[in-house]
């Protein structure tokens, strides 16, 4: 009978693991370098890592990295995401927003978001990761705000869906 319980339980666990691997929101892990002396990894459904080299020439230009590809319908510029974001100035390293350190996604269309995010997350389908690095220009914030001020924000976007 102890067989029988633990044989059950085991194949339990094996379904369920390949259930959440079948999620759009399941992660693997993947690691990348946007840029020169930028360094960007994540684990499963943690929050991203990011190292940023000494002496590192920021750049000029929008700069998009697409570190794991989603399955589904892509992204169109009329379309409203649901997602997980961190953003980070690379100058600093300063953090200025993590949705994984608050726990929860955001809904966002995609109309609403800065030119740098309407630019890099048209074709993103459910599941993918972006490692966006924006200018000041393309952030639309304010001229005294940090992004304005510090230069590049690095933002790393998960999608978990598009509708």
């Amino acid at each position: 009978m102890r067989r029988r319980i633990c044989g059950a339980v085991a194949a339990l666990v094996v379904v369920a693991t390949i259930l959440s691997g079948c999620s759009s929101t399941a992660q693997t892990a993947w690691s990348s370098r946007p840029w020169p002396g930028i360094y960007v990894s994540r684990l499963g459904g943690q929050e991203p890592l990011l190292k940023f080299s000494r002496g590192l020439k920021l750049p000029t230009k929008l700069v998009v990295v697409e570190p794991h590809v989603g399955n589904g319908p892509a992204a169109k510029p009329t379309s409203s995401l649901y997602l997980a974001y961190m953003s980070v100035v690379i100058s600093t390293g300063q953090l200025l927003y993590s949705s994984w350190r608050l726990g929860h996604a955001i809904a966002i269309p995609l109309a609403k978001t800065p030119v740098a995010w309407q630019k890099a997350l048209v074709g993103i389908k459910p599941g993918g990761t972006r490692i966006i690095i924006a200018p000041p220009d393309t952030l639309g914030d304010p001229p005294g705000s940090v992004g304005a001020k510090q230069g590049p924000v690095i933002f790393v976007v998960s999608v978990a869906s598009v509708s």
